[in-house]
């Protein structure tokens, strides 16, 4: 597994091209203590999220992270 920083992490947050760079690996996020973070539905391949602190998170819709 690949756990990216946290800075990294919001990087792939924010990014889609960056996104595709880990296509098909397996992924670790730090996004805890984000607070402009509140859609999470672009990361449903994530293998680990951490999101410690974030109040604003409105949309979940497409994640499987959840399930």
């Amino acid at each position: 597994m690949i756990k990216l920083s946290k800075n990294n992490s919001l990087k792939y947050y924010e990014d889609e091209n960056y996104r595709k760079t880990f296509e098909n690996k397996q992924i670790s996020l730090d996004l805890s203590h984000c607070k402009n973070i509140s859609n999470v539905s672009m990361l449903g391949l994530v293998h680990a999220l951490d999101l410690n602190g974030c109040y604003n998170i409105l949309d979940v819709s497409n994640s499987t992270i959840f399930k």
